[in-house]
């Protein structure tokens, strides 16, 4: 087994600092979520080697669209086609996805949010699979996103997806809130 935490819990915006202080905690990676326009996939995947650790998984903290005209299907699909190649770059083999819902900003009803998240993630999980990255779908709590805020929502939207190998990813921090 191995052990890490999540890059922004800790509060270091530089690399070398934040490698330093994962090791020093006598961990074996990170789950790096930062705002990745911030950084190079490569300096990342550089840094956590000069340390010995590894990038368990990209999930971008600032993943939603910049203002709400820009909130459409396409775009989050080419966002987080972005995410996983930084991904690749930085050498980590899951994205999370746990801001996709942000991008729902425009749908009129529920039914709408549920379509659009369905088509961005059947061709994300296609996409994913071209890059040899696995995505996980983090349910998040009510205070940031509008739907699936529980491990059985995250389950039953997943399993009604058909042929696809996005897993769920449960955070402690969001479950207890729910």
């Amino acid at each position: 087994m191995q052990l890490g935490t999540c890059s922004w819990t800790l509060g270091l915006k530089d690399l070398e600092q934040l490698m330093s202080k994962v090791k020093s905690l006598g961990l074996d990676g990170l789950h790096f979520c930062e705002k990745l326009t911030d950084y190079s996939p490569i300096d990342v995947k550089e840094t956590a080697e000069r340390y010995g650790l590894k990038i368990f998984a990209i999930d971008p903290f600032y993943a939603k669209p910049e203002n709400s005209s820009e909130a459409t299907l396409p775009n989050a699909i080419a966002y987080y086609s972005e995410v996983i190649d930084f991904a690749v770059e930085a050498n980590s083999p899951w994205v999370t996805l746990q801001a996709l819902p942000k991008w729902t900003v425009n749908c009129s009803s529920e039914a709408e949010k549920y379509t659009f998240l369905a088509e961005a993630c059947k061709k994300l999980d296609a996409y994913a699979k071209l890059k040899k990255v696995k995505l996980v779908y983090e349910a998040v709590n009510r205070y940031e996103s509008s739907i699936m805020h529980t491990a059985l929502e995250c389950r039953n939207f997943l399993d009604q997806l058909e042929h696809h190998e996005i897993k769920i990813v449960l955070d402690s921090f969001h479950m207890n809130i729910e």
